[in-house]
Formats: structure tokens, sequence, C-alpha cells
């Protein structure tokens, strides 16, 4: 090979190569490798960043618009591997990768927005991802519970892996670290969201969509804060009206209720993360989230819906909580005992950070990653 292999990473949207894979091209470039990226959306990456006609809903015309566009792609940056990620571009990443003869196609599947649909269009999204599969050369989960979930409902073979013990990115632990937010800035942040020295802040990070369980944390929160006054809930993320629209009256709720404060999203979400006591997620459906790992490595509580990713960071009762997805009592009990509990709700934030910081350290996942890029390579 007379040049550096050539990886070319695809994701739908730009935000993704960004927030998913953080750091993580660096580090390929640093060990050898020439990186291209595609998606929708500019990707301020220091070269070789392509714009595509990408869209995360169903158009059949920009869909075959960019399935033409990445075939124009690959065949002018010849790349040695083509790695995809999200659904969309998983699908015509590899459908291009296939035709343009790539010899390694790699994707990787952190989370299935099909098991949160009804039956006809579930039944088409598992047509898809079987496609994307058999496009592929390598078929990456990003947990054991998802690669488990779809060698029993989607596609058994022997391409499905884990790299390492799961995670996409993996966690850098020098950046989230219990002490990588100063006092001042917690405190300023702290008086300009009108939060009292003594209130107990429960946290949630995400996209304030339905399939996250916005709807049982809003409800569930109102319900804690009638007997414990001294509580609020802060959310740090954006709404997505078009593809998972909130009801009416949680919309309200969280417009209007002086308990419940709304950032939006936050290129920084550390000193939210520092301000908080606990991070409730309760999300329907996961692949490996990425918030817990932060939050758990800031030594924060960790309340989590019992799916896939979220327990394999928690194990219940030793270092975080988990509770059933789509249910309001058993979250309602846990906010609850973590509030009145500190010593033991101080007792599950120690031992999360131990445990994250020990399994997931960013450093770890990148190298399994490069070793196969390496092994694809060498065979």
């Amino acid at each position: 090979m007379s040049h550096n292999p050539r990886i070319l990473r695809i994701t739908t949207v730009s935000i993704s190569l960004e927030k998913l894979l953080t750091g993580q091209l660096s580090f390929m470039e640093q060990n050898g490798f020439e990186i291209h990226t595609a998606s929708h959306g500019v990707f301020n990456h220091p070269n070789h960043n392509e714009v595509i006609s990408l869209s995360r809903k169903l158009n059949p015309f920009i869909d075959l618009k960019g399935l033409f566009e990445l075939i124009k792609v690959i065949r002018e940056i010849k790349p040695d591997i083509v790695h995809t990620h999200t659904p969309k571009a998983g699908l015509l990443g590899m459908l291009a990768a296939k035709i343009c003869g790539v010899k390694i196609r790699m994707h990787t599947v952190g989370g299935l927005p099909l098991m949160e649909k009804g039956k006809i269009l579930r039944n088409f999204l598992k047509i898809i991802e079987r496609i994307t599969y058999a496009s592929a050369t390598h078929v990456y989960c990003n947990s054991f519970g998802l690669k488990d979930y779809i060698a029993r409902k989607l596609y058994y073979s022997k391409k499905l892996n884990v790299v390492g013990k799961g995670t996409t990115n993996g966690i850098n632990t020098k950046q989230f670290h219990p002490d990588a937010v100063n006092q001042e800035v917690i405190d300023w942040h702290k008086n300009e969201l009108g939060i009292e020295p003594e209130d107990y802040v429960f946290l949630f990070v995400g996209r304030i969509v339905k399939d996250k369980g916005i709807i049982e944390l809003v409800e569930s929160f109102e319900s804690v804060h009638q007997n414990n006054k001294n509580t609020k809930l802060v959310l740090v993320g954006h709404f997505e009206e078009e593809l998972d629209p909130l009801p009416h009256h949680i919309r309200e709720a969280i417009a209007y209720n002086s308990q419940i404060i709304n950032v939006g999203y936050q290129h920084d979400v550390r000193p939210y993360i520092a301000l908080s006591d606990v991070l409730v997620f309760p999300s329907y459906r996961e692949g490996f989230p990425n918030v817990p790992l932060q939050a758990g490595a800031m030594k924060k509580a960790l309340l989590l819906s019992n799916i896939n990713g979220c327990n394999e960071i928690v194990t219940h009762n030793e270092n975080g909580l988990l509770v059933p997805p789509k249910t309001r009592k058993e979250l309602i009990q846990a906010m609850e005992l973590l509030h009145s509990d500190r010593t033991f709700a101080d007792k599950l934030a120690n031992a999360a950070h131990q445990s994250i910081t020990s399994r997931y350290e960013q450093s770890v996942v990148w190298e399994a990653l490069l070793n196969e890029y390496n092994l694809a390579l060498a065979n």
C-alpha cells in the first residue's frame, strides 16, 4: 500500500461526528491513518470533510441522491475502510461502499429506533437494518445487550461484534473528572439558574424527546417536588418537534414550572453535571449512552432505566439504580430514595466513578478500535 490507509467515517448529521467521535479521528491520524469524513452539514475537521445529502427522516428522493453522492465520494477518495454510524448513514454508506468494491466495510450500531415504532414501520426498519448488516463486512454493536438483541431479533452472524467492553468512544476521564469544574463556576451557574444552596438537583442530559423518557421524568419530578420542595430538575438538550414531539402538557410543564429549568443544548455539559446531585436517565432505548459515563465519571449518582447499555454501566444498588422504562411509580420511589438517603446516594456515586473510570477510559476504547482496523487491513 503506497499511501497511508484511508478511512472514510460517515454519519447522517455532522453533530454525530463531533459528539460521537470526539478526539477519536485525531487519534487515528496520529496512528498512521488518513481520515476522511462525510455527513449532512459541515464538520469542523481539519481536512477531508464531504457534505452529503442525508436526512434522518425517510425521504426516498433525498436518500437516493445521498447514495449517488456517497458513491461519487468513495470513488474519488478510494478509502481502504468505510466506517458508518447512525441508521441512515449505515444503510447508504454500506450500500455505496459495497457498490464501489471497498473490501472493508464497517458499521457501528449505536441504538435501534425500530424498538419504539409501530408494527408496520418496525418491520420496514428491520428490513433496512438487515440490508445494512448484509452489506457490511463488520458490524459492531456498542453494547453486549444490543448485540444479543440483534442476534435474536434481526440478524445472526459471526460478523456481529463489540469493541472492547462497549461504548462508541469511551470517556475522557481527565475531562470528566470530579474536580473538572471549579466551585466559582458552579456557584455562578447556580446563581444564574436560581438554584439555592439547599436545593437538591436532578439532572437530565440528552434530546428532549419522548423516547428519552421525558414524559415520565417530568411527571415523576412534579410528584417528588410536592413532598420535597427543595428539589429542582435541570434539563440539558434540544427538542425535536418533527421527529419525536412531546405532548402539550409536558411542553407546558417544562416552559412554566419554575422548578424545572430548561437550559437547552450546551456545548459543554460539565458545569451542569457538577451542580447536580443525581443524573436521571429514563430512556426507552439506547445502544450505549455516553451521558451516564460522563456523570458517573464526575462522581454523580446514576438513576437509569433498565435497558441495553444502561444496565451494563450500572449494577442495581451497587453503583447506581435501575428502574423499568416507561414507569412512574418506580422512578418516583428511586428519586425520593436518593433525595432522602444522601449517604446511600454518595456510596452509589463513588462506586460509579470507580467502575466507569476503570472500564471505559477513552484511550482503551480507541486502542481496541485501532486494533480492529489493523486486523482487518492485515487479512
